[in-house]
Parts: structure tokens; C-alpha cells; sequence
């Protein structure tokens, strides 16, 4: 793992990510907090469990905040919208009887709901510490002021190059027509300012029983309601589409009808149960069809039923629900207590393709604790050739550029002008197999379009970037 130049942040403010807490009142409306995360892809959370647009304030039931409420963008700095909402899902089954007699109800708690509402049920608490809580800089020792408010329940050391950090659970704000399942969730999340990691944000979830009762038959689910598309074209979002790669564990939304668009997906990378056991769900349906009760959204939950994947020719206003389990919540009181331990990869790219490489390197940026120097990928995906997008386009002045390699060959870049005109090679060696990246510098070059070429032993392959002074 790299060191970095490490700066220290303490709990961040509601409008700048980097400021420091104000002391503020203890009414909850008032710890509500949102932040935005990242480097090649940003997203905006809150400390509701919210990610996407629905974590500015006013979206829903309120004023649009205007061109800067993008929930989730990539690549940053353009304006394509990729979700409206999403966030934990956690349902199960509990007696809620005062008695000797049983009385089981399915109860779920949602980060964001999706339609009809509410929209909320996953709240922070009252004190002017239940805010987002962060650290930029890999490797990086929390300070000790921060033991008497976490404890042993995040990391020491920061994960990756910037992390945030928030807890909620369903218990201190009344929900209408909601059963409490009183769940307390710790949030964590990461991002790093590496090519290895492009549109890559992991979140981890650590999911406690705080209540007397022990949950049943219990699931995790991560929902997502993607707006996917150009976000001044009007009615991209009914343009969507949502499919499920079930080798990854990972759905996604994407709009394959408006120029730039680029696919947003979840992916299912760690559980403290292991994967392999678990009973998996994939599930699908327009806004209008959303589950209006618990009962229905634990049904969904737990059907076991993988959907086929959206028709491209049924483009809609869509919205998806990758779920698994059981697992068996003990109350916080039982010696055989257990936190449910989950993380997810939150992963863009210009392409499928490169979606799905990001997902699994998610996957090995988590198990192998947070390092990105890990630079290999599992065999399924290097099983060809792949020239990627370069990063960042339109550039100033640099940019980068990958690819992955079945085996070892001798590889050639080559920049071209709009005239054919060779202006920089960037690479002309012998390469192992793996994943690479080398940076063009444009520095001293005229503002417009230019191409770059890999040459490998058995291929070829061109695409085009834009340098924008």
C-alpha cells in the first residue's frame, strides 16, 4: 500500500464536503447531513442510508436544488445523471407480540423507498455528532478524539483515499404505517484517486439488531432507482433499461439511446456469510408497480426468483432490487450476537465492458484491504483484448489510457492528430498479461480531436479523446 500526503477531516457540514462541524441544535432535521465523494466518479449520500439525488434536500417534496443536484456522475464534470435513489434495504420477520402468543409480522426498513413513500425510514440520531465523518489520505491513523464517539466500530486506519463515515438506524423518528425492526446500521464508504479504481465506490454496511427480539429469515437488499442519461435532455430517464450479470453478483441501469450515456450498477462484493451460500433475487419493475407494503417488500426481498433481464425495446422509468440471504439477527443483548457485515461496489464506465471490470475490481480492492497496487484481475476478464476509454475526456492536459491483455505481447500507443499525424507514442515494449495504463500529457498541444492506437501481436483497435483548453 502507497502513502499519501494525509489531511485529517473531522464530521463534514451540509454544503461544503470538506468543512469543519459547527455546533449546531439536536433537533433531528438538523443532523441531517449530505456529502458528495470522489474523484473520477462523484456521488452525493446522506446519513439516511440515501444515495443519489434524493440525499439533496428538496428534491422530494421540495424544490429541485437545480444543475448541481447530480446524485451520481460520471465522468465527473460532465452532466450525466446516473441515480435518483438508492440504498439499504433490510427486512425480516419479528415477533412483535407483548405476550405469550406469537405475533410474527414481516417488517422491512428502507434507505430510500422509491415511489409512493415514505421515502425514509433509516434516520441519524439527534446529537450534533450523528453527522458524516471523514479522513482523506490512504493509511492515515483516525485521531483519538474520534474513540469516544466509534469506538472499535470503523477501522483505525483509513481504507482508502478518502473515506466517510455515518450511523443510522430506524428507531429514533416515528414512520408511519412502518414496524420497527430496530436496526442500526454503521455506513462506511470509500473511494480512490487511482486509474485501478476509476468509477469505483465501495460501501460497506454493517447492519446490528439493537431491539430485545431476535429477527428471522432475515434479508439484504440494495435498491436501485437509476435516471440514467444526458441530465438536460428531457425524459431520459424513461430511456432505461436494467439487466443482472449473475457471474459478478452485480445489476445494472443503463440508457443505451442518448450519446454519453454510461451504466450505473451494483455489485455485491463481500458478506460475513459467504456468498456462495446465500439465496439470491434479482428483481425489476416500473415506478408505477413499487411494492406499497412491507409485506409486499419483503416478498421481493426474499422470493429467490432472478428476473429476466428488461427488454431493450420495454425503455422505461425503471428501478432494480438485487437481494440475498436468510440470515438470523440475534439481539445486541445475546452472547451469540453477530453484526451482518456487506459491501457493495457502486461502478460506472464508459462501457458494459468496463463496468464490469470495475466490479471486479471492487472486489479485489476489498479483500485485499484496500490496497490498489493489487493489479491483477480474475481470469474472466482477461480473457481478451480491451481498449478503454481514456480518462478524463475532454482533458486538460492529461489523460489516461487502459487496457487489459489476455497474455504477454509487445504493445505499441500511438497518438495521432486529425491529420494522420503521429504526436506521441506512448508505449513500444514487451507487456505481461494484466491490466495497464499509461498517461498522455498534451501539454504544448493545440485544443481538438485526436485518436490513439494500440498495436498488440494478434490486434489493433482505435479510439478517439478530446483535448479542451
Amino acid at each position: 500500500m502507497r502513502p499519501r500526503a494525509a489531511q485529517i477531516i473531522l464530521p463534514l457540514s451540509v454544503v461544503f464536503a470538506l468543512s469543519f462541524l459547527v455546533p449546531i441544535p439536536t433537533a433531528y432535521a438538523q443532523t441531517f447531513k449530505r456529502a458528495k465523494q470522489g474523484y473520477s466518479m462523484r456521488v452525493c449520500f446522506d446519513n439516511r442510508g440515501s444515495i443519489g439525488r434524493t440525499a439533496y434536500p428538496g428534491v422530494i417534496g421540495g424544490t429541485d436544488p437545480g444543475g448541481d443536484s447530480i446524485g451520481v456522475e460520471y465522468p465527473i464534470g460532465q452532466p450525466y445523471e446516473h441515480v435518483f435513489g438508492a440504498g439499504l434495504w433490510v427486512g425480516g420477520i419479528l415477533d412483535t407480540s407483548t405476550g405469550p402468543t406469537p405475533a410474527f409480522v414481516r417488517g422491512v426498513t428502507i434507505g430510500y423507498e422509491g415511489w409512493i413513500g415514505p421515502y425514509f425510514e433509516f434516520y441519524p440520531g439527534s446529537s450534533a455528532a450523528d453527522t458524516i465523518w471523514g479522513i482523506v489520505g490512504r493509511g492515515v491513523q483516525r485521531p483519538a478524539s474520534w474513540d469516544a464517539y466509534w469506538g472499535n466500530s470503523i477501522p483505525h486506519v483509513s481504507f482508502s483515499d478518502n473515506d466517510r463515515y455515518c450511523i443510522y438506524d430506524d428507531h429514533h423518528v416515528n414512520v408511519a404505517s412502518h414496524v420497527r425492526l430496530r436496526l442500526g446500521v454503521v455506513q462506511s464508504s470509500f473511494v480512490w484517486n487511482d486509474p485501478y479504481a476509476e468509477a469505483i465506490h465501495i460501501v460497506e454496511y454493517k447492519i446490528i439488531n439493537r431491539g430485545v427480539k431476535q429477527i428471522d429469515s432475515a434479508y439484504v437488499g440494495l435498491f436501485l432507482d437509476g435516471d440514467v442519461g444526458p441530465y438536460r435532455v428531457a425524459n431520459f430517464s424513461q430511456r432505461n433499461y436494467t439487466a443482472y450479470f449473475p457471474d459478478l453478483r452485480t445489476a445494472y441501469i443503463h440508457n443505451p439511446v442518448d450519446l454519453g450515456s454510461t451504466p450505473i450498477g451494483l455489485s455485491l462484493i463481500y458478506s460475513s456469510v459467504p456468498l456462495d451460500s446465500l439465496r439470491y433475487s434479482y428483481r425489476w419493475w416500473p415506478g408505477s408497480s413499487h411494492p406499497n407494503n412491507d409485506a409486499a417488500k419483503y416478498n421481493l426481498l426474499s422470493s429467490g426468483r432472478i428476473d429476466s433481464n428488461q427488454s431493450l425495446t420495454s425503455l422505461a422509468d425503471t428501478r432494480c432490487l438485487l437481494a440475498f440471504g436468510p440470515f438470523t439477527l440475534q439481539p445486541i443483548g445475546n452472547p451469540n450476537h453477530d453484526t451482518i457485515v456487506v459491501a457493495v461496489g457502486l461502478v460506472s464506465g464508459q462501457n458494459l465492458s468496463a463496468m464490469r471490470l470495475h466490479a471486479v475490481h471492487a472486489r479485489i480492492i476489498y479483500e485485499n484491504g484496500g490496497s490498489v497496487d493489487v493489479k491483477e484481475t480474475d481470469n474472466e476478464i482477461l480473457s481478451r483484448f480491451e481498449l478503454l476509454q481514456n480518462y478524463p475526456n475532454p482533458f486538460n492536459p492529461t489523460t489516461t489510457i487502459r487496457f487489459t491483455l489476455p497474455k504477454s505481447s509487445s504493445v505499441k500507443i500511438t497518438v495521432f492528430n486529425m491529420l494522420g499525424e503521429v504526436v506521441a507514442v506512448l508505449a513500444d515494449e514487451e507487456m505481461k498479461r494484466g491490466t495497464h495504463t499509461r498517461v498522455w500529457d498534451a501539454t504544448g498541444r493545440p485544443s481538438g480531436v485526436y485518436f490513439y492506437r494500440i498495436q498488440t501481436g494478434g490486434s489493433a483497435e482505435v479510439k478517439k479523446m478530446l483535448l479542451l483548453r
